[in-house]
């Protein structure tokens, strides 16, 4: 356990070259989420924003050749893939907090656009499609490295975006009838457990993405 701080105390270190990037994110999604009547917006942001931010450590790992210093720091494969994906929860649970708070300070002069049980399911879907990037992005990166990755780390949001985008006309398509007012009822009527199945989702998803990793990174010679 104490390896893996210790790697993630690293990955925070290296993040250091970025930190006014990093700063500058902040700002602009506090300042949206504050002045924005939806406070969607904000936490879209973030989700979006986020898994982007969190290559960054890659990105340093490679341009200083940080896996040898790694293994001379006694640390095994095991942990720096862990220690990374611990990394990952950290500044999930760090933005969300971040993200509530701001919610709370905003409905402090301005009713929310969604209640306290509405943006406990949305966080938790965001938490999914975030966790979603993530278990894409962190094997390829593993397996190519930063430079040769990147272009495929944007893979999962258009991936995201696209069915997201194609949905009504799928919909339309195949002649489904969907009832959205039943639905949104039957979402609504069951806010924790569809919040709770969403979020365990999300954990499942970075698990066994880590698993691969692991296997990638045991492999990969350095």
């Amino acid at each position: 356990m104490n390896r893996i701080l210790s790697f993630v105390k690293l990955d925070y270190a290296a993040l250091k070259p970025y930190i006014k990037s990093i700063y500058m994110f902040v700002v602009i999604v506090v300042f949206m989420g504050l002045v924005n009547d939806s406070i969607s917006l904000m936490f879209t942001m973030v989700m979006v924003g986020l898994p982007m931010i969190l290559t960054y450590p890659f990105a340093i790992s490679e341009k200083n050749n940080l896996d040898t210093l790694y293994s001379t720091l006694s640390l095994d494969r095991k942990d720096v893939v862990v220690g990374r994906y611990a990394f990952v929860l950290i500044n999930e649970i760090i933005a969300i907090l971040v993200l509530v708070i701001v919610a709370i300070i905003k409905s402090n002069f301005k009713p929310l656009d969604m209640s306290s049980e509405e943006l406990v399911l949305y966080v938790c879907i965001l938490s999914m499609f975030f966790s979603f990037i993530v278990s894409f992005q962190y094997p390829i990166l593993f397996k190519l490295g930063y430079s040769k990755a990147k272009l495929y780390t944007y893979i999962p949001m258009m991936i995201i975006f696209f069915l997201i985008g194609l949905f009504p006309s799928i919909v339309q398509r195949l002649n489904l009838n969907i009832d959205l007012e039943a639905v949104g009822h039957m979402i609504f009527t069951n806010l924790v457990p569809i919040s709770l199945l969403t979020f365990s989702l999300g954990i499942i998803f970075l698990v066994l993405s880590a698993l691969i990793s692991m296997k990638i990174y045991e492999k990969k010679d350095i």
